[in-house]
């Protein structure tokens, strides 16, 4: 279909008062799940915009996603307040986006108004008007308009059209800045690597801009992380006044599961100091995973068995299901709508629905991410495609009339601030028919074990937690006992987003997995779960599969890494628990022979330990540094000493539990384990 909409949107990507000192007036990245502070709408439009935690425009996730419904046709703007432009005569513009299946003519633009917005005056602006159009784009372009000088300016980005002439249009890393008259000025844009990561080595890219008149031919840079040594590197590199240019170090990072902070610096420009150094310095909070996991897309189907126009909807949802068994989460909201009578209506589907903000049946979510009321393969596939870094294992049995669930969650990454939802439902109803509805309904909704907002959860990256709900479901509307079904899945709660689902293993006992997983040098051991008895059990080395169902409780390690991530699974048959994790370091010495590694072990004492706020290294050779990991192969602590003798490390701050001491010492290394009361 065709569209057409006048839409002037001032994406004004930042509050930003402007300073002659700060060539930044607007960068905004879009890190945060919300609209950015201070944005606000003249007119409408306020339906269409919304950040998606996607990366379609060529930035990191997150990213500003502007749909073309509800149809819009004249008068938006997003304005974000004002910038003092006072001797400022032209700006430097630059931001990605991505349009997709462009049919009608759609424009967008850069404007600004000294007038609050009753005038607009075009800096830069591009036409899309064919199929061919839809693509992704990186601007990168110098505006002017009759605002500059002034000290009270607005600035837009703007559309012209009608939103119905296009599908959706994705914008990210949007920045407007001065360009400098004095010398050279480097601007340090962003730093380009993605937000969450694969653990191992990576490479540190960074985009710069020059924003001076003068050409750049060379430049200087570092990069920082907590624990590591920092890493300096000239790029000899040809940047022309208002150019912008990507730069990768030589030099990459390893880095184990967890969370790092990286600090770019720009440190010199063509053999001198920069004009500028107020904008060359960056910082990026990355989070590295362990590995990923399938996905099974959660559908939340809001419907009411009094609503005539969902029996379509039911009926579509029915066929598509049935063509993706076994890849997707299933939970049906009954709802009183559009008249009271559904006799399975519960106040949590009310809840529930509120916080999606339906409005009405029928209404379908898919992962939290996209709402529809004509639910189409294109939504499973979408969601498919997307890796997920959470795995949900877990069953449920029946006592009588009373449900039992156990259900462990594991997550590969840091997952903070998240919530844990889970239900059970019954596959098929038939009692809460009513006159013209469909004969039987389908993952109708019983009770919600978690409540209707779920359990609040944070995890660390390698680590699992277990969730147990007991009900009787005698005070439910069940009317099967043998019909059953559990639900779970976990839920970004501000955005909204759902990280992976899952339906629980039925009528059976839960896969427990195994216990004190722990290694010794290069043997791996571990304890029988507390409950079941395994069929055999899986080793996998930094993702690898090495031991394929062996009924061994040991493994002996082969990989020649000095850092290794050790998992292990129980097996039942044709079910497996999660995972249970642990980091391993290589023991190394300087010579192979165990008299010479027993030898420099005892030139190496650490005391107290257990320990509980200070730890004592002793050696009788030079120590050149101390690190301390924990289970998970996260560096916690970092000293760096030339000495002989005693060195003090305060642990206080350190949770309880088991860590590794590694002393590089001049004759070589030596791990110890601690345990941190």
């Amino acid at each position: 279909m065709r569209k057409n909409l006048f839409l002037a949107l001032a994406l004004l990507f930042s509050v930003a008062v402007f300073a002659q000192n700060n060539s930044f007036i607007i960068n905004e990245t879009f890190d945060s799940s919300e609209m950015p502070e201070g944005w606000y709408f003249m007119g409408e439009g306020s339906d269409n915009f919304k950040i998606n935690s996607t990366n379609n425009a060529g930035g990191d996730p997150n990213e500003l996603f502007f749909k073309s419904s509800p149809i819009v046709t004249a008068g938006i703007h997003l304005v974000m307040g004002s910038a003092d432009l006072t001797d400022v005569k032209e700006l430097g513009l630059s931001f990605k986006h991505n349009l997709s299946n462009a049919q009608l003519s759609s424009t967008i633009g850069i404007a600004t108004s000294s007038d609050n917005g009753t005038t607009w005056n075009t800096g830069w602006s591009r036409t899309y008007s064919e199929a061919a159009s839809s693509g992704q784009y990186n601007i990168n372009e110098t505006i002017k308009t009759a605002d500059m000088g002034k000290n009270n300016v607005l600035f837009c980005l703007f559309y012209e059209g009608n939103t119905y002439n296009f599908n959706k249009w994705f914008f990210d890393d949007i920045c407007i800045f001065t360009l400098s008259d004095e010398g050279t000025d480097i601007q340090l844009s962003s730093i380009d690597v993605n937000n969450i990561t694969q653990s191992g080595n990576i490479e540190i890219g960074f985009t710069v801009d020059n924003i001076s008149r003068d050409e750049i031919t060379s430049f200087e840079a570092s990069y920082e992380i907590e624990g590591f040594d920092i890493v300096t590197e000239t790029f000899n590199i040809t940047v022309a006044p208002n150019q912008k240019v990507t730069a990768t170090f030589k030099q990459a990072v390893e880095l184990l599961p967890g969370t790092y902070e990286i600090k770019v610096n720009i440190l010199s420009v063509n053999g001198e100091e920069d004009a500028n150094l107020d904008n060359n310095t960056s910082s990026k909070e990355i989070r590295t995973f362990m590995k990923t996991v399938e996905r099974t897309p959660m559908l939340e189907h809001f419907s009411s068995a009094t609503c005539i126009n969902c029996i379509p909807v039911d009926t579509t949802l029915l066929g598509l299901t049935h063509n993706n068994e076994g890849r997707y989460t299933y939970v049906k909201y009954p709802w009183n709508y559009p008249l009271p009578g559904d006799k399975y209506y519960l106040e949590d589907c009310m809840t529930r629905g509120n916080y999606y903000k339906v409005k009405g049946v029928p209404s379908i979510t898919f992962d939290g991410t996209t709402t529809t009321r004509q639910p189409k393969q294109s939504n499973f596939d979408d969601r498919y495609s997307i890796p997920s870094y959470m795995e949900i294992i877990g069953a449920f049995d029946v006592n009588d009339n009373t449900i039992n669930v156990t259900a462990d969650i594991i997550s590969y990454i840091d997952m903070p601030n998240v919530r844990v939802f889970a239900t059970v439902n019954e596959k098929t109803t038939v009692e809460n028919k009513v006159e013209g509805s469909l004969p039987e309904f389908h993952h109708v909704l019983m009770n919600m074990l978690s409540g209707a907002e779920g359990i609040e959860a944070s995890f660390e990256a390698g680590k699992y937690q277990r969730y147990e709900f007991t009900l009787d479901m005698t005070t439910t509307n069940m009317e099967e006992i043998n019909d059953l079904e559990v639900a779970v899945w976990i839920q970004n709660y501000e955005s909204k987003e759902i990280y992976n689902s899952r339906f629980l293993q039925e009528y059976t006992s839960h896969p427990y997995p195994v216990q004190n997983l722990t290694a010794k040098g290069k043997n791996i051991s571990w304890e029988t779960p507390e409950q079941g008895n395994p069929t055999g059990y899986n080793v996998l080395v930094n993702n690898e599969l090495v031991a394929n169902n062996i009924a061994e409780t040991s493994y002996t390690l082969t990989s020649s890494k000095d850092k290794n991530v050790i998992e292990v699974f129980a097996l039942y048959n044709e079910k497996s628990s999660v995972s249970v994790s642990l980091f391993a370091e290589n023991e190394t010495a300087i010579e192979d022979d165990t008299t010479s590694i027993a030898e420099h072990n005892q030139l190496i004492n650490i005391y107290p330990n257990p320990v509980n706020d200070r730890l004592y290294v002793e050696t009788q050779t030079q120590t050149l540094t101390i690190e301390i990991y924990d289970v998970y192969g996260r560096l916690q602590d970092y000293k760096t000493t030339r000495l002989q003798g005693n060195v003090a490390i305060d642990v206080e701050n350190l949770k309880s539990g088991i860590y590794f001491v590694k002393i590089n010492t001049e004759k070589g290394n030596i791990v110890k384990r601690i345990i941190k009361q």
